[in-house]
């Protein structure tokens, strides 16, 4: 097929057919679909801690999407985002990844 499943999660087969599905999204609606799905990650976790956990995957939607995001807050919520990414990638050795930050 073209998705396995694994546990809760569905991932593709290869990462070719995944280029291909996201290909066909328009790239107009791209940004805006990227900013959802951080919000949404974002929102479905109750504390810091959680959010520590998985905070390369939300700001890397956010980031996607911040081109279509229209309040200032948001946007001031992102480089604090941003930072903690940095500093965690920092503290975990990975200074090619906290230059994404």
């Amino acid at each position: 097929g073209l998705l396995n499943k694994n546990g809760s999660e569905y991932c593709f087969e290869h990462n070719q057919i995944e280029s291909t599905a996201y290909s066909l999204i328009p790239e107009k609606h791209r940004g805006p679909w990227h900013l959802s799905i951080g919000k949404k990650l974002l929102g479905s976790y109750d504390n810091e801690d959680e959010i520590e956990r998985v905070i390369f995957f939300i700001v890397d939607q956010l980031n996607r999407g911040k081109h279509s995001m229209r309040e200032e807050a948001e946007r001031i919520r992102l480089i604090e985002l941003n930072y903690r990414a940095a500093q965690k990638a920092i503290s975990s050795s990975t200074f090619s990844n906290a230059s994404h930050y």
